[in-house]
């Protein structure tokens, strides 16, 4: 019908930490503006959707921590969202906090990398370039020379 429903935009800033490898904590300050919503020429919101235009469009600080547990390719987070600021046009209701659980599984996980490919490899590159070994024979990804059987 011609309507725009407010642009939405988004900054955040976050620090995150892991420990014992599978344990993650992450803090966000997180910024929010949603415009007001522009009906088409002519169209009456109020009338078809008992929308009132001066009603929308908000702006919001929130503070959001996060806590989140892996094992092998899945994750289970939780966070919750404190607004520090917020400002809503008109009558909407703004909220107090907000939770949120879920639980994300990778598909393609990255496989592990080695410590110190240099000495974890069978084969290597005889320019050392920088991760290029292997343990069956082949040729270097950065060079193309072909891989030598690591003097032990």
């Amino acid at each position: 019908l011609g309507e725009k429903f407010g642009d939405y935009k988004s900054i955040g800033l976050f620090a995150g930490k892991t420990f014992f490898k599978s344990l993650g904590v992450t803090l966000q300050v997180k910024g929010e503006i949603i415009d007001k919503m522009q009906p088409g020429k002519n169209i009456d919101l109020q009338a078809l959707y008992n929308v009132d235009v001066r009603s929308t469009g908000s702006k919001k600080i929130m503070f959001v921590p996060q806590i989140s547990y892996s094992f092998k390719s899945f994750t289970a987070y939780g966070l919750c969202e404190l607004p520090l600021y917020e400002y809503a046009n008109g009558t909407q209701v703004v909220t107090k906090q907000q939770f949120i659980f879920g639980l994300s599984y990778r598909f393609f996980g990255k496989k592990p990398v080695c410590e110190n490919p240099a000495t974890d490899y069978l084969y290597v590159c005889p320019m050392n370039c920088e991760d290029s070994g292997s343990n069956t024979p082949g040729k270097c990804k950065v060079c193309g020379m072909n891989l030598e059987e690591k003097k032990k």
